[in-house]
């Protein structure tokens, strides 16, 4: 494949180089091959899905787009509720470099906070507007932050933490990612309660080897 794609981009670069008929030739009927061979594989997917709807990704996530739209609407609720539940245990701490923030960086934070009204506390040594800030007094050093900004979800119950980000700020939704795989780290959610778009039938790795074993495709 790599050969393949070598040889394309320098016909292709040869061509718009020096763009003779010739050149400009070769480079029309390797990019109609290149589409020939897609529309070959677009196929022969169709066929052997067709003949083995076992490997239809549309058995275990949904492609379509009503399928999809339901599935995005229920993976959103059950992850407002787990998040939730996590925030019952516990909250965030951002540290911020006032100096550097910029309004972009704030808003990932005040969405949560509206949301979900979790315990957040943002920590730096000068005011920034629209956000509740405290002063540092040693917080940095006691959960080692060196970069700035930087996130950690922490747990009162057992005093310990968990880094969410360094050295960046998260967007929304990544903050409900890292926070649900932390979560599940801390044994405060079990997989089971994780959301996904994937239904609960998808095949591991080893069930796939077993289909591919039980195929025979030299019929």
């Amino acid at each position: 494949m790599k050969t393949f794609q070598k040889q394309f981009e320098e016909i292709k670069n040869q061509a718009i180089l020096d763009p003779t008929p010739q050149n400009v030739y070769h480079y029309l009927y390797y990019q109609l091959s290149i589409l020939n061979r897609s529309r070959k594989f677009a196929d022969t997917v169709q066929e052997v899905i067709f003949n083995n709807p076992e490997l239809d990704a549309n058995t275990y996530i949904p492609v379509g787009s009503y399928a999809l739209d339901a599935a995005y609407k229920d993976y959103y609720e059950k992850q407002s509720l787990i998040i939730n539940k996590i925030f019952k245990t516990g909250g965030l701490i951002v540290f911020l470099d006032a100096s550097e923030i910029s309004n972009q960086q704030k808003q990932p934070i005040k969405i949560v906070k509206k949301k979900y009204n979790p315990t957040i506390k943002v920590v730096s040594n000068e005011k920034i507007e629209e956000l509740e800030v405290v002063a540092d007094n040693g917080y940095s050093n006691k959960f080692d932050i060196t970069k700035y900004p930087s996130i950690i979800f922490i747990i009162p119950q057992d005093k310990s933490f968990y880094p969410l980000s360094e050295g960046y700020i998260l967007t929304e939704s990544k903050v409900y990612q890292r926070l649900i795989h932390v979560a599940l780290k801390a044994k405060i959610i079990d997989k089971n309660e994780a959301p996904t778009l994937y239904k609960n039938n998808q095949p591991n790795i080893k069930e796939i080897n077993e289909l591919i074993k039980m195929k025979d495709y030299n019929d």
